[in-house]
């Protein structure tokens, strides 16, 4: 186990979320030097100006990954005195993974779950799977889950009757993969969310082109959810959302940045 006195107030921060350029200017406020991780360059884009040790950017691939960064950490600098994992929601692999390393090693380790207010409209479900259990004979469905699951959801729904839509984020390997679930290419929307002078402007007009019945996304907080949320309501469209994964108990978690902050305090 590390020894507490060894450390230097240095901080590893795992970054899926848009929260994530808040919390390390408030970490660097607070004293800590911070390191960040993203999975993509574009992620990457948002810490850009902002005061860091090192940014690294790839995807952490498994239990061994992690142990071998926090080792190299060690021999760099003396590792971290805490990990924040601040990674989407829907990233459970991960999160699952820094929480068995952290209580092999014996590493300080917090999870940042978002508050999430879910609309009264919203039909919750476990998995895209249990889809299936449900008639969309006739409607237009539009699908805003990311397109690692897309095949699958498309495929789920397609067995039912419906004509099917998404929006997918504008990187080569999101549009490969829509186009490998058999999406058309005048059915496939490839944009950021928020673009445009009036945040969700593109996708409500998505949604009228479309004459989308039937919209679905994932339970993921924040102001994703709260766009589907608000456009499903103002155009009268149903809204399915995969329901985020559950807690895990084993982790200590916040759910803002002053609760952040706070955890972290007590470690300096």
């Amino acid at each position: 186990m590390q020894s507490r006195r060894n450390f230097q107030k240095h901080l590893w921060l795992l970054s899926g979320t848009g929260e994530g350029p808040e919390f390390l200017s408030a970490l660097t406020a607070q004293g800590w030097r911070v390191t960040v991780s993203v999975v993509s360059d574009k992620a990457a884009l948002a810490y850009k100006n902002l005061s860091k040790e090192a940014i690294f950017i790839g995807a952490l691939q498994g239990p061994n990954a992690i142990e071998l960064f926090l080792e190299s950490a060690w021999v760099r600098h003396q590792g971290f005195q805490l990990i924040v994992d601040a990674t989407h929601p829907f990233a459970s692999i991960i999160s699952s993974d820094l929480c068995n390393v952290c209580r092999k090693i014996g590493q300080a380790l917090v999870r940042y779950e978002r508050n999430i207010n879910t609309s009264k409209n919203v039909k919750l479900v476990d998995s895209i799977g249990d889809l299936d259990g449900y008639s969309f004979q006739g409607s237009q469905v539009l699908f805003a889950i990311g397109a690692r699951d897309l095949e699958h959801a498309i495929t789920v729904v397609r067995r039912s009757g419906a004509n099917v839509f998404a929006r997918v984020l504008p990187t080569p390997e999101n549009i490969r993969m829509a186009l490998s679930a058999s999406m058309s290419d005048e059915k496939l929307a490839v944009l950021d969310p928020f673009k445009g002078k009036i945040p969700g402007a593109f996708e409500e007009a998505l949604c009228k082109r479309w004459a989308i019945t039937d919209i679905v996304c994932r339970q993921s907080g924040g102001l994703t959810q709260d766009l589907w949320q608000k456009i499903s309501i103002k155009q009268s469209i149903a809204l399915w959302m995969i329901a985020k994964p559950p807690i895990n108990q084993r982790v200590p978690s916040v759910s803002n940045l002053e609760e952040l902050l706070s955890f972290s305090s007590k470690l300096l």
